[in-house]
């Protein structure tokens, strides 16, 4: 009696807190981090990078009721630099500096005891209701970033999150001056002042560094990221979706956009799981034709030769290799990743290849 008494308590608590039971599923990936990306809540705006209120808590729940841990920016930092991470990490990050951070986003990751780190376009910093949405104020970033949980604010440049009349991005192009065309030398120094202008005005209102930045529009060249560098920026991130190791090029951050009103709260979790890495060693020999049907690209053999290889709108042709027919079936992970131009990886929960876009960390680093 006592044991029966014992199971039916136990399968009852379950059932009530179904949420518990699946928080002890397994660990889905160590020693990487999933950077989430968001933008903007309103809960009547519309638009492919506004969510409401309701469904990024609904997103948050889901995570935490699977298992997910959230971590700093901090840590984060800690970790390319070779700290420890817990299993399923997760960094939220939001782009823009909305007044819908601190009125919608805060709340709902105080409620969760989750830190996060914003982005802030800081030239409206003083006149927050100067921007077509309305921005974060002096006053609601000291709040924040007095809070116990780890909220930072860091740059998304401070005058430079925009574009040019015909359609070019400020932050990667000459731009007119007075009728002329900026030398190289002038945007040198454009981007190297605005870069400094975003973080002295965000190290007035928090403690510790303001050394990131997210590049507005996700859009950056080797130039440009090596001037925000100079100007004291020690990690940059991209909107590139793939997950955050190691070895990525601190100033490539991938980030995994959750912040779409399109990913519905279990998704996210899927979002996930498709780009989990396993760090595939580049001398490892893998089919040609399963890494291709895997990353969407396709090798068409031609007999008594070996054919051509079609990925991302390129034809590379391979008898302009150094592969014989044989080893053209089967070749090392490192030398399909020179043809193609990518990474190519494994993830083992798919069971599928992966082809990484992010580069790798230069080895003087």
């Amino acid at each position: 009696m006592i044991l029966k008494t014992v199971i039916c308590f136990v399968i009852g608590w379950l059932l009530i807190y179904p949420s518990i039971a699946r928080t002890r599923e397994n660990s889905l990936y160590s020693d990487q981090v999933a950077v989430l990306a968001y933008h903007h809540i309103d809960n009547e705006a519309k638009s492919d990078v506004t969510i409401t209120s309701g469904l990024f808590e609904a997103q948050l729940r889901d995570l935490k009721d699977r298992g997910y841990h959230f971590i700093s920016l901090e840590q984060f930092e800690a970790f390319l630099n070779g700290n420890a991470v817990p299993d399923n990490a997760i960094l939220v990050t939001f782009d823009d500096g909305y007044e819908s951070f601190y009125v919608y986003a805060y709340p709902i990751l105080k409620k969760f005891g989750i830190p996060a780190v914003n982005f802030v376009i800081t030239k409206d910093l003083q006149n927050p209701t100067a921007s077509k949405i309305p921005s974060l104020s002096e006053e609601q970033i000291r709040e924040m970033a007095r809070d116990r949980i780890s909220y930072r604010f860091q740059c998304h440049t401070d005058s430079l999150h925009g574009r040019t009349p015909d359609g070019a991005a400020l932050f990667t192009s000459l731009i007119r001056i007075d009728g002329r065309l900026e030398s190289e030398e002038e945007y040198k120094q454009r981007i190297i002042q605005d870069t400094g202008n975003c973080r002295r005005k965000l190290e007035l209102l928090q403690d510790g560094p303001v050394d990131s930045l997210a590049y507005p529009f996700g859009m950056y060249t080797e130039l440009s990221s090596r001037l925000v560098q100079k100007a004291g920026i020690r990690i940059a991130f991209t909107t590139i979706n793939e997950m955050a190791t190691r070895d990525v090029d601190p100033m490539q951050i991938p980030r995994i956009n959750a912040g779409s009103p399109f990913v519905k709260a279990v998704s996210v979790n899927n979002l996930i799981i498709r780009r989990i890495v396993s760090h595939l060693p580049e001398n490892r020999p893998v089919r040609v034709s399963k890494v291709l049907a895997d990353i969407g690209g396709r090798w068409e053999a031609e007999s008594g030769g070996i054919g051509k290889i079609e990925y991302g709108g390129h034809i590379i042709d391979l008898a302009d290799s150094a592969l014989s027919p044989e080893s053209a079936r089967t070749i090392t992970a490192g030398e399909l990743g020179k043809l193609l131009q990518v990474t190519i990886d494994f993830n083992p929960v798919t069971g599928k290849y992966i082809a990484l876009q992010t580069p790798r960390k230069k080895e003087d680093e």
